[in-house]
């Protein structure tokens, strides 16, 4: 059992392992020392620095997370160059992140064009389907 770190009430935050084993991921994340980049919607992301800890919250309505994905992108952005201008010990890491992450967001942008285009369609579909229903009735 581990204990958290500034957790409210001093209560406990039981992580688990295999006999014999410990879960540095779940020690690091409890302790806070451990970035976590979130992605989808509801995310939070932790970015963690020396003295300091940043976080960025993906909105948790699909709508709202749809309409302000850009925004979404930007503060991710931000973050990666906070990551990139801090020195880590993990270069090669750091680069797998960005590389990624840059993956993912092309990845993002290419499907929001696509949900983009398809709701297009639908709407032109949609006004020949309402022009002919209105041609029909100012016929009689």
């Amino acid at each position: 059992m581990y204990r958290q770190k500034n957790i409210s009430g001093n209560l406990e935050n039981v992580g688990y392992a295999k006999d014999g084993c410990m879960s540095t991921y779940n020690i690091n994340i409890m302790e806070e020392k451990q970035t976590i980049i979130a992605l989808g919607g509801g995310g939070s992301t932790k970015i963690v620095m020396d003295d300091r800890i940043e976080r960025v919250f993906n909105f948790k309505d699909p709508l709202e997370y749809i309409r302000r994905f850009d925004e979404i992108l930007k503060k991710k952005d931000e973050i990666l160059d906070i990551l990139a201008g801090e020195k880590m010990a993990d270069e090669q890491t750091l680069n797998h992140i960005m590389n990624e992450y840059e993956e993912l967001r092309i990845s993002a942008a290419n499907e929001r064009k696509k949900r983009i285009d398809e709701v297009n369609k639908k709407f032109r579909e949609w006004l020949k389907l309402t022009e002919r229903f209105f041609n029909a009735v100012w016929k009689y």
